[in-house]
């Protein structure tokens, strides 16, 4: 495959055609899932849009780009509402994803760090490290940490963490580093790592990635500010985030938190 991109990190006019006829392929064959009858028909013809999603959003991530917003949601869409609307579920477990990052979303985020920051930049949980990247390719230079662990029912990385992760927790990133932003994406569910971010003297603002109260993103006591803070929905952050989950209608809710002034 060819390096060449449209000069923002996309897809080329080449690869959008391709994509264009694999997300068309992507929505027959989940129309043709919804009228299967039997069991081993159902099943096979699972599986076929299953692969088909795969080499499609395989394409759309080559060589570790970000695709636009609009190509990721006609993928998604095209796998319909029937069975076939949990294959993006699967596809981003097998892949160890839990959101589908596009370029119009890591932008906008970029965009709300840069505007808050004011020291150094950490990201706890941060799984591959892909987020990081991106927004350092953005000129934001995060340290990406995470623990080694996994959800999904998974207990470590199969073949270890990628390089430039460092392997830490959220408390001892936060001891090493001493951030003045703390990301968080995708929190385990059940925890509540923000006491720890907010306990950190250092840390100023901290910013959380995933479904929301309600949602499979740690807790509902995560979401709310404390005495002390401020916390913030972002609905022109959040309507660009892509979850794997159709029953969430894939939908991402991004909310900021920000250490309120001392009174004079």
């Amino acid at each position: 495959m060819s390096g060449d991109t449209d000069g923002l990190g996309g897809p080329t006019t080449r690869d959008s055609a391709r994509i264009d006829r694999l997300i068309a392929r992507v929505a027959a064959a989940a129309r043709e899932l919804d009228v299967a009858a039997l069991p081993d028909e159902i099943a096979g013809q699972r599986r076929f849009v299953a692969q088909l999603f795969d080499i499609t959003a395989s394409l759309l991530y080559r060589d570790g780009l970000l695709p636009p917003e609009a190509l990721m949601r006609r993928l998604l869409a095209a796998c319909g509402a029937g069975p076939a609307r949990l294959v993006p579920l699967d596809w981003g477990r097998a892949h160890f994803v839990h959101q589908f990052w596009t370029r119009e979303f890591v932008d906008a985020l970029a965009g709300v760090i840069a505007g808050a920051v004011g020291g150094p930049l950490v990201e706890v949980g941060a799984g591959r490290g892909d987020l990081a990247r991106w927004l350092g390719e953005r000129g934001l230079p995060l340290v990406a940490t995470d623990d080694g662990s996994l959800l999904d029912g998974r207990l470590r990385w199969p073949r270890g963490l990628p390089a430039g992760v460092e392997p830490l927790g959220y408390a001892e990133a936060l001891a090493r580093h001493r951030p003045a932003f703390v990301l968080c994406s995708w929190m385990p569910l059940g925890e509540d790592w923000t006491p720890a971010f907010r306990a950190c003297p250092s840390v100023r603002d901290y910013l959380l990635i995933g479904e929301g109260p309600g949602g499979c993103t740690g807790t509902p006591a995560s979401f709310a500010a404390p005495p002390g803070w401020r916390g913030a929905f972002l609905p022109a952050v959040s309507r660009l985030g892509l979850t794997r989950n159709a029953d969430r209608a894939f939908s991402t809710s991004v909310y900021h938190f920000s250490r309120a002034a001392a009174p004079r």
